[in-house]
């Protein structure tokens, strides 16, 4: 079943109708049949037929596959005569069952001129009867009424339906590849960036943009076109705004190859991000599915998770590292001692500050327990709990449930200790200081909200100008 597609308005694909004549002395800029086209380009389907007629130099300019095999073709052929047009054919075929189906030079469907009314004539004799025909039909403003994707039973006899009897010659001899009708669409979005056109890329569905896209890039990759799908394809994609960040948050490792062919570095950097922060948990890091990444990127990512994991243990460390604070100095253990005491690595012990180091053990025993039910989960995925510790207030360790396990602790020294009466300013204070510790790596460097995305790994990595492949080869 063909993918519903939007952009109705967009210019519609080849129709099956052939015209060997053109009587117009102004370039046609009707796509996909430009009238002084030279190159006749066929695209088969069992039933179906698809015909384009573009320029030399459309093509030669977008592909470099193009540019080298028309070039090698013309150069094999004698040189033709000032104002004479040499004009190819290229037909869509496989050259075996394993391969995929390309275009491949079939025939020269002759020379022509321009006539003085700037009509392209061929210098076959017997083809000259029809070529007028179409003239006229051409003069009259007669306009081929075949919709787009009308099914038609395919023939060979009918030279209304072909361009020329080589041209017909050459269909016969090849063989119609089983193409899909993706396929076709594919080689319909690839010919019309080549015209400068936006291709016919889906403005509904991110899904099957994402697969239309993928299917262009491949076939840019087999006839060296990617600096003309790159804009167009860009433009398009970035139309769907919030939906294709959502998209490269469900797959990243998809995306990641396509702002690599794009050149995209919005994309990419959007997916790279994903793919350190999910790391080493990441299911398409793994070797049987990452060996279609290019290895500079998968290089690339690995480095940016091992850098993120460093930023993570170092955190971790200074905030086991928080305590209490007297007059500028860290209280680590109470005292039975009723009076200050300096001791000389710098600590002050003070037994009233029993409650102070009580409440630091909590805070400790806290970030403990949630490191490891983080880390035995499923996913092992910390984010939700560093981004607990920078929100701070009640989002955890709530002040009226550390005071109900706290006022249970059975202390009855006489002193003032148990009473809790500075607990909420010492929560308030290792919060404060916690929140500090991990606000760079709670940082959010994607387009995309983590928080309403339910995203669970880290999204501060950063990824800069020097990180992106093409700008290094």
């Amino acid at each position: 079943m063909k993918r519903s597609v939007s952009g109705s308005s967009a210019p519609s694909p080849a129709t099956k109708r052939s015209r060997t004549v053109e009587s117009t002395p102004e370039p046609a800029v009707s796509f996909p049949r430009f009238r002084n086209g030279s190159i006749e380009i066929i695209v088969s389907e069992k039933d179906e037929r698809y015909q384009y007629q573009l320029h030399r130099s459309t093509l030669e300019e977008s592909s470099g596959w193009f540019r080298t095999s028309i070039r090698d073709t013309v150069s094999k052929l004698p040189r033709p005569a000032p104002g004479e047009v040499v004009r190819l054919c290229y037909v869509l075929e496989k050259a075996n069952e394993e391969e995929e189906p390309m275009l491949v030079y079939k025939k020269t469907l002759g020379v022509h001129f321009r006539n003085g009314a700037g009509s392209w004539v061929t210098l076959d004799a017997d083809m000259e009867a029809d070529q007028h025909r179409e003239d006229d039909q051409e003069v009259t403003g007669e306009a081929d009424p075949t919709p787009r994707f009308k099914k038609e039973p395919r023939t060979h006899a009918s030279r209304d339906d072909l361009t020329s009897p080589t041209l017909q010659e050459a269909d016969r001899e090849s063989e119609t590849p089983e193409l899909t009708t993706e396929r076709f669409e594919t080689y319909n979005n690839l010919f019309l960036t080549f015209c400068n056109l936006p291709p016919l890329l889906s403005r509904t569905s991110i899904s099957d943009a994402l697969s239309q896209t993928e299917s262009l890039i491949c076939l840019a990759t087999i006839y060296s076109s990617f600096a003309t799908i790159r804009s167009h394809v860009g433009n398009l994609l970035s139309e769907h705004r919030q939906a294709l960040y959502t998209s490269i948050a469900e797959n990243p490792f998809r995306w990641v190859k396509v702002g690599v062919a794009l050149e995209s570095s919005t994309i990419f950097t959007e997916a790279v991000i994903h793919l350190a922060g999910m790391w080493p948990l990441c299911p398409w890091l793994q070797p049987e599915r990452s060996s279609s990444i290019p290895p500079k990127v998968l290089d690339l990512v690995v480095a940016k998770a091992k850098a993120l994991a460093n930023k993570r243990a170092k955190v971790d460390r200074e905030l086991f590292l928080g305590t209490g604070v007297m007059n500028g100095r860290e209280i680590i253990r109470p005292s039975s001692s009723s009076s200050f005491s300096s001791s000389s690595n710098g600590y002050v012990v003070d037994a009233n500050f029993l409650e102070t180091w009580t409440a630091v053990q909590i805070f400790r025993d806290w970030l403990a327990q949630s490191i490891s039910a983080a880390r035995a989960s499923r996913s092992e995925h910390v984010a939700p709990y560093y981004r607990l510790l920078r929100k701070g207030g009640n989002a955890y360790l709530p002040y009226e449930e550390v005071l109900k396990v706290l006022e249970a602790l059975p202390i009855d020294d006489g002193s003032d200790v148990g009473t809790w009466q500075g607990l909420a300013e010492d929560l308030t204070r290792l919060k404060k200081r916690a929140s500090g510790v991990v606000k760079h790596i709670c940082k959010n460097n994607l387009m995309l909200s983590e928080q309403t995305t339910g995203i669970e790994y880290l999204t501060c990595t950063e990824v800069g100008m020097e990180d992106l492949p093409w700008f290094h080869g």
